[in-house]
């Protein structure tokens, strides 16, 4: 009788040893686009739907773009920031709730002025705006340098996380830009 509860409580501590090291939450959400949650950016399109963002401005300029995420899960979730926020693009992660209150007491998209720093707890079935600020590097004539993944750091059931965004042309995440050749930009949305 003590061998059989035992065993069970190993194999219960097993399973949510496991549970916890698989455990993903975040996911997609619907997405809600306007230039006052960008800066030093364009959205450039190939008007058959492909679109990436194109940083502007020159080198040093500090671009950002947004993206909107979910807590899928049944858990609070930690987000702790960015993997690696070092060279060669310095990449800064900052959230907003994805509606935030108006003066008239009705609400809104959120602006790049509401961004605040990671960590945030999320809590299940919430949404936020995510936030990525680069540093526009030297870029070099007729090259491009695209980011294509945005590695994120979280936390939930005490275990400690990497998610990585994905980004697409084809999807709501875009790719970034960050050289782009001039021409790229005839094509901007915005």
């Amino acid at each position: 009788m003590v061998v059989t509860a035992s065993l069970m409580i190993i194999v219960a501590g097993l399973f949510a040893l496991i549970y916890a090291r698989t455990y993903q939450p975040i996911g997609a959400a619907s997405s809600q686009d306007s230039p006052e949650m960008r800066s030093n950016v364009a959205i450039v399109t190939d008007h058959v739907g492909s679109n990436t963002y194109v940083a502007t401005g020159s080198a040093g300029a500090v671009a950002t773009v947004d993206y909107t995420l979910a807590n899928n899960g049944r858990f609070d979730i930690t987000i702790l920031g960015a993997r690696d926020s070092g060279p060669p693009y310095r990449m800064r992660l900052q959230w907003a709730p994805a509606t935030v209150p108006t003066g008239n007491g009705g609400t809104t998209n959120p602006k790049l002025a509401d961004a605040r720093p990671f960590p945030a707890t999320i809590r299940p079935g919430v949404v936020i705006q995510l936030f990525v600020s680069f540093e526009k590097p030297e870029c070099q004539a007729g090259t491009t340098q695209t980011i294509e993944a945005v590695p994120i750091r979280w936390r939930a059931l005490w275990v400690e996380h990497v998610t990585t965004l994905h980004l697409d042309s084809r999807s709501n995440y875009f790719p970034i830009a960050v050289c782009a050749p001039d021409t790229a930009l005839r094509n901007a949305l915005s």
